[in-house]
């Protein structure tokens, strides 16, 4: 049913959550796995250019978030898995990776709990990507807590 899977993975409890469920249907389909993080670049530093140091700063920090997602599926024995790093707003560069890589599905996790108005006024990368992606389905995960 699905040939190929994206899970948007940026490291929180949720998409942690979302890693799960992905893997759960990757293995139950033999799906291919396609694994992506989105750096979301920093516009404007106390009104300078930004330095480069921040810029390879959140290079880092996104390895280490793909590194941690490639841990986990490793241990849950998932095959066929590519990771992908992208720069620029996190629902545009999921939506153009699940482009693509023609993917028949898109796993992520709920980011936040925020209420209607919230939500309405500054928006969510779950809620974008709901509003923006064109037939693939997408399966959005519940808030967790963070973990202690």
């Amino acid at each position: 049913m699905y040939a190929k899977i994206l899970l948007a993975y940026d490291g929180s409890p949720s998409s942690k959550l979302a890693l799960e469920r992905a893997c759960e249907i990757a293995k139950a389909f033999e799906s291919e796995l396609v694994v992506v993080t989105v750096i979301e670049p920093i516009e404007i530093f106390y009104g300078e250019p930004i330095p480069p140091e921040v810029v390879t700063k959140q290079k880092e920090i996104a390895m280490k978030t793909l590194e941690k997602a490639k841990s986990y599926i490793e241990a849950l024995n998932v095959k066929n898995v590519k990771y992908v790093m992208k720069t620029g707003l996190p629902a545009n560069e999921i939506i153009k990776v699940a482009e693509e890589e023609k993917v028949d599905l898109i796993v992520m996790g709920r980011k936040s709990k925020k209420g209607f108005l919230e939500k309405v006024l500054v928006g969510s990368v779950s809620q974008s990507v709901l509003n923006l992606v064109q037939n693939r389905d997408v399966l959005i995960t519940p808030y967790v807590e963070k973990e202690d």
